[in-house]
């Protein structure tokens, strides 16, 4: 059997303050087969990769509670990385939909999200989207590092006739046969900010998500 190296020895220790040793290298070396990694050669820039993978086999024998905690410890294995920088994402039709919500997800994984946080950005993006194509096509949807600790900024910008009734949408008042509010009010309560600006010349939408 191959010997392991340093950065899987490193993982293994990591996994090890969790879990039995043994089930720490089961967990591993599950991951690793699954990305096609043989035991020996795993390197720090498979980490990214690797992270997610673990996550989902540590979920069944982890305190839930301590789950945060050891993914981050996981991650800062993978040492230092460069901020990504602001992107941004034309929005006319569903296709676009699909293609920034994926976008917006597998940034949330480069920036350390958790399985929860990366679903809880793809959500809101794409209902930033979604109501982009529906009421007020085209538009524009920003993604970038947060201001917080493990954050995604998220911005969706339209040049459309505005929300005449702004208040009543996000106090969940308003009643429309077509679905208007109710993903906006939706992305207000997932996201940790969330600010709506809107007038006759269009509607700006920015937030931030915890991830």
């Amino acid at each position: 059997m191959a010997r392991t190296n340093d950065v899987e020895h490193a993982v293994a220790c990591t996994l090890r303050r969790y879990l039995s040793e043994i089930l720490a290298d089961s967990v591993r070396r599950r991951a690793q087969s699954a990305l096609g990694i043989t035991e020996g050669s795993l390197v720090a820039a498979d980490l990214p990769r690797l992270v997610p993978r673990l996550e989902q086999g540590v979920r069944l024998f982890v305190d839930p509670a301590l789950q945060p905690a050891l993914m981050r410890e996981l991650a800062a294995l993978e040492g230092p990385r460069p901020a990504p920088a602001r992107e941004s994402h034309a929005v006319t039709t569903e296709e676009d939909i699909s293609r920034v919500r994926l976008r917006a997800r597998e940034l949330a994984l480069e920036l350390g999200a958790t399985s929860l946080g990366a679903q809880r950005a793809a959500t809101i993006t794409s209902e930033l989207a979604r109501n982009i194509v529906a009421y007020a096509p085209p538009g524009s949807v920003d993604l970038e590092p947060g201001r917080g600790e493990r954050t995604l900024a998220i911005r969706a910008v339209d040049h459309g006739p505005g929300i005449a009734v702004l208040d009543q949408v996000l106090s969940g008042a308003y009643r429309s046969r077509t679905g208007l509010g109710k993903g906006l009010l939706g992305v207000k309560r997932l996201a940790l900010r969330f600010e709506v600006k809107t007038g006759p010349t269009g509607t700006c939408v920015e937030t931030e998500v915890a991830l």
